[in-house]
């Protein structure tokens, strides 16, 4: 599911859900709907920095779609977790 194209087509469309968001919101909304409870501190800043990793990576290949790759990117992420996968 992880490296799927229908796994980036959901993340994709998770995404398009909190796209006009502010970034602090967008993350908030995303572990919402995902999990059903806001990121932790730790999360939240595990997040961030998975961003801002992203953005680097992306950054050689001059696209102009990069914000929207990483929260993508994100999104995938959270939809692959064992918490969003497994019932606790």
């Amino acid at each position: 599911f992880m490296n799927s194209p229908q796994g980036r087509r959901i993340a994709e469309s998770l995404y398009e859900q909190v796209v006009a968001l502010e970034s602090e919101d967008k993350l908030e909304q995303l572990f919402l709907r995902c999990y059903g409870r806001p990121p932790s501190e730790q999360e939240a800043r595990i997040s961030l920095q998975f961003l801002q990793k992203q953005t680097e990576a992306y950054s050689s290949e001059a696209l102009n779609d990069t914000e929207n790759r990483v929260w993508i990117d994100l999104c995938q992420t959270l939809l692959s977790s064992s918490e969003f996968i497994y019932i606790d």
